[in-house]
């Protein structure tokens, strides 16, 4: 059988972690008599692979075996198929080295190439595999790290902090329990219908991915600013009037849409807002425990006329650090409504239906009187077009960026 020389790919070029090159060569390996691997890597400008022969205990003290950068070639002066951009290196002896009785076949006044025996030839198809098709690997170097849990940073359009919301499971909408119990809660209340309660099952596992949601409601300075820079007016102001800290209330569902748009961001679906506000344990409120009306905004016990500056109750945040997720305003979200979706929606980042009449609001309001309205998977449902003193918005971004 013939024989052919080693070879790996050049670390920083193809973007490879040194783990990633340590695995390559790990598959390249062949038994310890004929084969030789990677101990070490300088990759700093990728101008030599450190190898270590097992027959030659102190090979590095003696000069390890540099690499040199050959562009476009496979091991034996065969052109490469794979992008000009990509390179390979390939292993040669140093001069020390050169009578050692561990090389063979053709040479040349500067170096001799390291050969091993015909049993390498799978990881040459191996290495084609990935000139050819390169995110087959896995590469540590190009797939950033995921951010933590509640981690923060800013949307540079309007100066809104943003809380992460990892990808994962979480539970969504009520048990036939909770939904029981609720039902119980609403029997008194005039014009609560039975629906609005039993929309809210059968209570299922969704998977969703990672997002950067507002922590706060937008407010009023920053829809202002979305004003200012589109020409768009500023919607009729709340009795109270306008409060730059408050939440902007009185916007339609599409006036919301508009405002996540120039922002880089949209809309959460009903999905991602009820992750934000519950986590992923299927607790009823963002807060672990039972109901406490010191920790929203809301008209229970005392009654509120108007709403507060976002931010106002900490106490009352989820456990992505998400606040006013309940109380102080409703807020529009992103899907149609459908009250049988949760029967046949989609379990994995639902969209909500592809058509409807009415689109989902979520969380109650400063006007809620009722603590019933404040039960993390309650939905709620507005007219697109029109727009109340009670109801404003928050936004979701998924890109990276």
């Amino acid at each position: 059988m013939g024989r052919v020389a080693v070879t790996t790919f050049d670390g920083t070029l193809n973007g490879y972690s040194r783990q990633g090159l340590r695995l390559l060569a790990t598959m390249m390996i062949l038994p310890p008599q004929d084969g030789a691997f990677l101990s070490r890597l300088d990759c700093l400008h990728t101008e030599e692979l450190l190898c270590v022969h097992p027959r030659l205990r102190a090979i590095d003290e003696m000069g390890a075996a540099r690499c040199n950068i050959s562009r476009g070639y496979l091991p034996g002066g065969i052109p490469a198929a794979g992008p000009g951009d990509q390179k390979l290196c390939r292993v040669q002896m140093p001069a020390e080295l050169q009578n050692s009785g561990l090389t063979s076949g053709p040479s040349n006044s500067s170096s001799r190439t390291l050969m091993a025996n015909h049993r390498t030839l799978l990881s040459y198809a191996l290495i084609a595999i990935l000139l050819l098709a390169p995110g087959t690997f896995a590469r540590a170097a190009d797939t950033p790290k995921a951010p933590a849990a509640g981690a923060t940073r800013i949307n540079p359009k309007d100066g809104a902090e943003m809380v992460y919301v990892p990808a994962g499971k979480f539970l969504m909408g009520s048990t036939e329990a909770e939904i029981n119990d609720a039902l119980t809660a609403f029997a008194h209340f005039p014009g609560v219908k039975k629906e609005w309660v039993t929309d809210q099952g059968p209570q299922r596992s969704v998977y969703l991915d990672g997002c950067w949601i507002y922590k706060n409601d937008v407010t009023v300075a920053q829809y202002r600013k979305f004003c200012q820079a589109t020409g768009k007016k500023m919607p009729m102001a709340p009795g109270w009037g306008w409060q730059e800290d408050h939440p902007v209330v009185t916007v339609t569902w599409h006036d919301a849409k508009a405002y996540c748009d120039w922002a880089g961001a949209a809309l959460p679906s009903e999905a991602q807002w009820e992750k934000a506000a519950r986590g992923t344990d299927g607790r009823t409120y963002p807060w672990w425990g039972g109901w406490d009306f010191r920790k929203l905004w809301c008209s229970v016990g005392v009654k509120r006329q108007s709403t507060a500056p976002v931010g106002s109750l900490p106490a009352g945040a989820s456990p992505y650090g998400c606040l006013d997720m309940l109380g102080n305003v409703c807020q529009w979200c992103a899907d149609w409504y459908d009250e049988n979706y949760y029967r046949s929606g989609n379990d994995h980042n639902p969209q909500g239906p592809a058509t409807g009449t009415l689109r989902v609001l979520r969380g109650g309001s400063w006007r809620n009187d009722n603590a019933a309205f404040f039960r993390a998977a309650l939905r709620f449902t507005g007219d697109p077009t029109t727009s109340f003193d009670y109801i404003g918005f928050r936004a979701v971004c998924t890109s990276p960026n």
